[in-house]
């Protein structure tokens, strides 16, 4: 009984502790400061707590009883289905590395999935009363609170944990990015007005003893300026994606308010503000309207698109070729890598794996892309929910997907019309309305922890109110306890604690030190204390190996240190960029067909041919090839192979491989300076005027290229 005692004290502790902490989390010593921390510490907590609720069902002799009840619960073959989706399309994957751990910067793979849907499952099984539904929702607004003062001590220019940081133009709070920031608050502020509405009927809803009454006024004041803060907040982050949002769970929470209580001039006021709305955007955006002098305001200017569109910049450019990419990703279906894809017939199906979409959207790389975001800027999401999963998880993925938020909506109108609590009733039409604006926003955004966290908290919810309100809840089943186990049932329980334990705290706490190793390791570097660098690196694959990033850094550390070095220490160069290729080859174990990778290992071998050991040209050349076959788009690695057969003498060559980097970006000058470089030894000077001037017309700050132009003029003027 004291087993059981503790393990039910630790999830009723844990999961509120969840909601509570995750959105407020980061790490300031830390190289990813935000999603890392709150990440980590979610899975971290979740397997624990998954780990008392197995200790507590095995020696109770209630798992079978409990799962059984489980699978009868609203929602819940929905969630299995979906992580059961995930699984497939891991073991199917293109890098199923990649899919199971998540990426470098995402850090969401499968196992962030099934994290989810066991906390989802955990609240289902182990909290009923509608108090405890209740106090999570409280808990919830209460993590928005710090997170919305942030952001508006951010943009007073306060800022207590990055001070050396502004973000006074656009705040980013806790979330650490103003889209990220907007995408979570939307899914907040429906419950904030929900709690605010329920006040206010209960202040005014009759004769009320002093005290009660003024502990309404305190509730009514406190929901009112936690909604002002998180509106103030959410305009302050000036992002489009989460405004829209926001304006459509508004209007899908008038129109329910309205039908459920037949409140007709409600919802003909939300039909006339929707098209209001849409009247001032198309005002906005429409010339030589009374609108425009209001469009250098710096909140309305942030709805102004056309004027972008026109020119082909901004971030609407971005997401229209990205939407590009990914939907000829899904009509084409590429093969991806070295081989054939023995599974191409079926990625429509199952998708390229999850995660996948950084090494298999260079395959459909629009060239364009590059003069509208960062060259080396990495593309892992579509920027659309929808088109992600299609991608990623195939038609599979998409379906247990609407057919999880099918199942949402189905159930929580369904229990609006059937339940007579106004709270509850309140609640639900604020639950269905922060998860509408969410899934409006995550057309034009990107997932991220603390938004995902609120997804599955309200899906936990709807079901376990739904079940609550249409059955009695499930009790504990009686059974044995823990000093009566079955001596099997203590060798499994004790199997429980210690390997889920340790596997979170190994893929979590693990992680979370070796990012701070990573952090230290990049302030290292960036002061040019290459060994101390180094060594940094080594402590964060040694807390974690599992990461092919940790690689790359200490790979790249090594080849500056091999470039910082005298040019007369030719064997310790030799034995730096070997170490280098060493370090290069484990994250190429781990992630063979990232494109990245290969012209990483193609750049060192580069310059080890050019400086050490001529011999390592032909490696060079290997490893570009295998970047431009993941990456048959990128005009940045041809004019790199250029180069390559430029230092080895090889011109003619690398004129062809320049020349194919134009064909991709006519623009880039970089090509076109290798282009001028490579003339000039041929003796075409007038081809390599024409180079080199095309260059710098291109990017104005080419010293070089202005330096090489003086020079070729004062050879023509020379008697």
């Amino acid at each position: 009984m004291r087993l059981h005692l503790l393990c039910e004290r630790a999830i009723r502790f844990g999961l509120p502790a969840i909601v509570l902490l995750v959105p407020i989390l980061v790490n300031p010593v830390g190289c990813r400061l935000y999603k890392l921390p709150k990440i980590t510490l979610f899975r971290f907590t979740t397997l624990l707590l998954l780990t008392a609720w197995l200790v507590d069902r095995i020696n109770r002799r209630g798992l079978a009883a409990s799962l059984r009840r489980l699978l009868a619960r609203p929602l819940v073959l929905p969630a299995l289905l979906f992580a059961s989706v995930h699984i497939l399309s891991t073991v199917t994957s293109v890098a199923p590395h990649l899919s199971l751990w998540g990426s470098f910067i995402r850090v969401y793979g499968t196992y962030n999935v099934l994290c989810y849907v066991a906390f989802f499952l955990l609240i289902i099984l182990n909290l009923h009363a509608s108090r405890e539904l209740d106090w999570l929702i409280t808990l919830a607004l209460l993590a928005s609170l710090p997170v919305a003062l942030y952001g508006v001590l951010q943009r007073s220019g306060l800022d207590p944990i990055f001070p050396k940081y502004d973000y006074s133009s656009r705040v980013v709070s806790t979330i650490g990015n103003p889209i990220f920031l907007g995408a979570y608050l939307i899914m907040v502020i429906p419950l904030a007005f929900g709690r605010l509405l329920v006040s206010l009927r209960a202040l005014l809803g009759g004769n009320h003893p002093a005290p009660s009454r003024l502990s309404m006024v305190l509730e009514v004041v406190g929901y009112s300026s936690l909604l002002l803060l998180q509106l103030m907040c959410l305009l302050y982050t000036q992002a489009r994606g989460p405004w829209l949002g926001l304006l459509s769970g508004a209007l899908l929470f008038a129109v329910l308010l309205a039908l459920r209580y037949g409140i007709k001039k409600l919802l003909l006021m939300a039909i006339a503000a929707s098209v209001a709305l849409i009247a001032l955007l198309a005002a906005l955006n429409l010339p030589d309207t009374p609108l425009e002098p209001f469009t250098e305001s710096p909140y309305l200017s942030r709805l102004v698109i056309s004027d972008e569109l026109a020119a082909g910049r901004g971030t609407e450019w971005v997401r229209l070729l990205i939407w590009q990419g990914s939907l000829e990703l899904i009509r084409s279906r590429p093969n991806i890598g070295f081989t054939p894809d023995p599974l191409r017939p079926l990625r429509h199906l199952v998708g390229y794996g999850p995660e996948t979409m950084e090494v298999v959207f260079p395959q459909v790389y629009p060239p364009r892309l590059a003069y509208v975001e960062a060259r080396e800027a990495v593309i892992d999401r579509a920027h659309n929910e929808l088109l992600d999963l299609l991608v990623t998880t195939g038609v599979l993925g998409l379906a247990a997907f609407l057919l999880l938020i099918g199942s949402f909506f189905y159930h929580g109108v369904s229990l609006l019309w059937r339940t007579r609590s106004f709270k509850t009733q309140v609640s639900l039409i604020a639950l269905l309305s922060a998860m509408f604006a969410h899934l409006v926003e995550a057309q034009f955004g990107i997932l991220l922890p603390s938004a995902e966290l609120l997804l599955w908290l309200y899906l936990a919810l709807v079901s376990a109110m739904y079940t609550a309100e249409t059955s009695e809840a499930d009790l504990p089943p009686a059974g044995a306890s823990a000093g009566k186990a079955d001596r099997w049932r203590s060798l499994l329980s004790l199997l429980v604690v210690c390997i889920i334990p340790f596997f979170a705290s190994f893929t979590n706490v693990n992680l979370l030190l070796a990012d701070v190793y990573l952090a230290q390791g990049i302030r290292f570097r960036n002061a040019r204390q290459y060994v101390e660098s180094i060594a940094a690196y080594n402590r964060a694959i040694r807390v974690y190996p599992l990461e092919p990033r940790f690689y790359q850094y200490k790979a790249s550390a090594y080849y500056e240190l091999a470039q910082s070095i005298s040019d007369d220490e030719v064997e310790a160069r030799g034995q730096l960029l070997q170490a280098g290729v060493d370090a290069f080859a484990k994250a190429l174990e781990m992630q063979p067909l990232d494109p990245e990778y290969n012209a990483c290992m193609g750049k060192l071998y580069g310059y080890w041919a050019r400086t050490v050991d001529p011999s390592k040209f032909e490696q060079a050349v290997e490893f570009y090839e295998r970047a431009l076959q993941l990456s048959p788009h990128d005009a940045v690695y041809r004019n790199e192979l250029g180069r390559v057969y430029f230092d080895a003498g090889h011109y003619e060559e690398a004129i062809r491989q320049l020349k194919l980097s134009l064909e991709i970006d006519p623009q880039f000058s970089a090509t076109h300076y290798n282009l001028g470089l490579t003339y000039l030894k041929l003796g075409n000077k007038e081809k390599a005027r024409e180079h080199f001037e095309t260059a710098l017309r291109l990017d104005p700050k080419c010293d070089e290229c202005a330096r090489r132009l003086v020079s070729l003029q004062g050879e023509a003027n020379a008697p």
